[in-house]
């Protein structure tokens, strides 16, 4: 199924680029209404290159920890815009790095929530997939039920889905879209799709000190989770601003990690790269004042 989606079918612009310590790249996007901005990074995991890419000009799920969440949606990527974000961070390596052949995985996780735009999504991942951008195309999602179906047919790698707590007052206090497809729901959904497709889901635990960490919780979600269904990453959270949250000490991310091993599971610390640029997890936003100072800049 060639959908042909040309990466120059976007008349995206890039206003600004910025270099971290630890090889990661920031990319920052100017959309043709040259008002509205988007962000996607490059980065490697376990040696090998990725890009995690965005999907929508900010996000109306609102999760508290989310930078992104701090603005509503300001639109919908096309899947050319989406495949733009790929097929530019691969030219920008190979100028880079002669050497440089392709990204290895697609990491849509950036701003916005994929399964509010599966569609262009789809779309987009049987493009870059086909036209040998990438290997993989990942996906990590809040949690939209209804998309899920979409799910089945997709040529997605992994699902990560965005658990963060383990009773539903708790998540809908982190990801408010909770109140509507609570907890139950979600697991239920999730191994209906991991047993009807054999997709790989993990299950991302942002841990917060006093709010998600407490043995109690560690309890809760073993109980919750099928170690033979899911991974579990434990992820450290990329402090924003205007938050009272605090990410958990060292101490209780090992005793999660020995917990769940002891019962079975797959589980890894994970730790976020560009964390210094604002490009973590959870920190890309729409930054006009940005656009303006770059467009100042190349005037």
């Amino acid at each position: 199924m060639n959908i042909n989606v040309a990466p120059q079918a976007s008349n995206m612009v890039l206003l600004n680029k910025s270099f971290g310590q630890d090889g990661s790249v920031k990319f920052l996007w100017g959309m043709p209404d040259e008002v509205k901005s988007v962000e996607s990074v490059y980065f490697t995991i376990n040696g090998k290159p990725a890009a995690c890419i965005s999907t929508q000009i900010g996000c109306t799920v609102g999760c508290v920890f989310c930078e992104t969440g701090k603005q509503k949606v300001l639109g919908n990527l096309s899947a050319g815009e989406i495949v733009r974000q790929i097929a530019a961070v691969n030219d920008d390596r190979r100028a880079a790095d002669p050497g440089f052949k392709k990204l290895d995985t697609a990491i849509v996780a950036g701003m916005g929530e994929p399964l509010l735009n599966i569609d262009a999504l789809k779309e987009a991942a049987y493009t870059m997939l086909e036209d040998e951008m990438v290997e993989h195309v990942t996906v990590t999602t809040s949690g939209i039920l209804p998309a899920f179906e979409k799910l089945k047919e997709s040529p997605f790698s992994i699902l990560s889905i965005s658990l963060h707590a383990t009773d539903n007052d708790t998540r809908t206090r982190l990801i408010p879209i909770n109140k509507k497809y609570p907890i139950e729901d979600l697991l239920a959904t999730a191994r209906d799709l991991r047993e009807s497709t054999d997709m790989p889901i993990i299950m991302n635990y942002l841990m917060f000190d006093g709010v998600n960490d407490s043995d109690a919780d560690l309890e809760r979600l073993i109980g919750l989770l099928d170690p033979s269904l899911y991974r579990v990453k434990l992820k450290q959270w990329n402090t924003i601003d205007e938050t009272e949250l605090t990410s958990s000490p060292l101490e209780r991310f090992k005793t999660f990690e020995a917990g769940l091993k002891g019962e079975g599971f797959d589980v890894s610390i994970d730790y976020s790269m560009g964390v210094e640029l604002d490009a973590g997890c959870g920190q890309l936003r729409s930054r006009v004042r940005e656009m303006r100072h770059a467009r100042k800049e190349t005037a």
